[in-house]
């Protein structure tokens, strides 16, 4: 990544945190839950210099927010970058798509996080079996991949 302190990081954190609510607001998650509460946990989940990803790792691809409104809001070359690979390209097969993320460590362990948090989320069979493919590659890569419940 790069070097900021903790007050910048911090920063960073806070503005992500409120894109990432403006930008799901109103959205609902499969459970009926707000879909803030998806991004949250997956925050909770990773160290503090990967929560500015975690709370925008959706953003692009779920919503209006584009990568420059990231950039004009400041996010750092790290979270720009990562955040843009966590954004799955129109018609982009999931094997490419999750080649081109394991380029990058940063994404990397946020989509695991991410992925762990959707199979406690009553995924259907077609999901889980996505889910548990891409762990798999994770964990083919060296990546640490327990702790959620399909092991």
């Amino acid at each position: 990544y790069y070097y900021m302190n903790k007050q910048q990081l911090n920063a960073h954190i806070s503005t992500a945190i409120h894109i990432a609510e403006e930008a799901h607001a109103g959205q609902i998650r499969r459970g009926g839950k707000p879909y803030i509460t998806h991004i949250k946990r997956v925050m909770d989940s990773v160290d503090d210099v990967l929560k500015p990803i975690a709370a925008l790792h959706d953003v692009i691809e779920d919503t209006l927010v584009t990568l420059s409104d990231l950039r004009r809001a400041g996010m750092p070359k790290y979270v720009l970058d990562a955040v843009d690979l966590l954004t799955k390209k129109d018609n982009q097969p999931y094997e490419d798509y999750l080649q081109n993320l394991s380029n990058n460590r940063a994404a990397v362990l946020v989509k695991i996080e991410d992925i762990k948090d959707n199979l406690n989320d009553t995924p259907g069979s077609k999901q889980i079996e996505k889910y548990n493919k891409a762990l798999e590659f994770f964990k083919s890569l060296g990546y640490k991949v327990s702790g959620s419940n399909n092991e």
